[in-house]
């Protein structure tokens, strides 16, 4: 099946295409990425899909573009064994939590999270110092906007759809979550979504490569809490994972993030609203779902069983 125009409608200074030089100079030195390199990878990964869905036929495969195979590639640095182990490792999850990724998020949920006053998950407008994505979740309008499963979904349709940009492909994500105004009473909803998002984001399941993960404006409870957990979590994640102390200071913070792209009266920024240019957030997301619903449509990801 030919594939479509999954980006059509997005204006390119919302999802770019093609890689800057910049980028392209990165995927060269840090990922061994060369076009002889790359057609020799992508016909090893799709030798080693034909094993298995000879060996395991409750995972099948419906998508081998060049465009989606590059993903797994780019995240494993042209390593085809550990690319092809991320593949697999994703089609479990999908399979696992097919209701999450598949069933994408109700009408009213994506009403509440286009709403100016929810900012439950939002994509800022412009990139770190070194072009990765930055990702900032409220956890407290997650519990009082909508739920947390929906938030989930709608975590992944990003994903699913800012994955298709090779700037996020090589470049990588940065994951901030916002505890401001959480109560005690909240935090086992806040553990689960700590977890999940561990597994997910961290957890060798997604191409998508979350390279830090900051939890800012922490009570004492949540921070002695993840201080515990820390130490369960593998080492070249825990490294990735930040606790930024509760309070005004946030220059712990800004050592990995510029304020000058936190929009002014978060986290101590003093950039751009959260609006993008030319039109809102909201408009964002909208084309973010027509572009999701194109990728469901062409049956992406993995099939059905049957």
């Amino acid at each position: 099946m030919e594939r479509p125009q999954l980006l059509a409608g997005i204006p390119e200074y919302w999802i770019s295409r093609g890689l800057s030089e910049k980028s392209r100079q990165f995927a060269r030195e840090e990922l061994n990425e060369t076009e002889e390199r790359q057609c020799e990878c992508l016909a090893q990964l799709r030798d080693r899909i034909a094993g298995y869905a000879a060996s395991h036929p409750d995972l099948k495969f419906s998508r081998q573009d060049d465009q989606f195979l590059i993903q797994f590639l780019r995240a494993r640095k042209y390593d085809t064994d550990k690319a092809a182990s991320l593949l697999k490792k994703y089609a479990k999850i999908r399979n696992k939590h097919r209701d999450l990724f598949e069933g994408g998020i109700s009408a009213e949920s994506l009403r509440q999270a286009t709403l100016p006053e929810c900012g439950a998950i939002t994509v800022l407008p412009d990139r770190d110092l070194r072009g990765r994505r930055v990702i900032v979740e409220s956890m407290v309008k997650i519990d009082t906007m909508m739920k947390i499963e929906e938030s989930w979904k709608l975590m992944f349709m990003l994903l699913d759809v800012l994955m298709e940009e090779e700037e996020a492909q090589v470049n990588g994500f940065v994951l901030i979550q916002d505890y401001l105004g959480v109560s005690m009473t909240q935090w086992k909803m806040q553990d689960s979504q700590f977890s999940f998002e561990l597994e997910i984001g961290f957890g060798n399941t997604h191409p998508a490569r979350f390279e830090e993960y900051h939890l800012i404006n922490q009570s004492w409870f949540f921070a002695s809490h993840k201080s515990v957990l820390k130490p369960f979590i593998p080492a070249e994640l825990r490294q990735r994972v930040h606790l930024h102390a509760h309070g005004p200071d946030t220059d712990s913070l800004h050592k990995f993030i510029p304020k000058s792209i936190l929009p002014e009266g978060f986290a101590g920024g003093n950039g751009p609203p959260f609006d993008w240019p030319g039109g809102s957030f909201a408009d964002f997301l909208h084309k973010v779902l027509d572009a999701w619903l194109k990728i469901k449509a062409w049956k992406l990801g993995i099939a059905d069983h049957g």
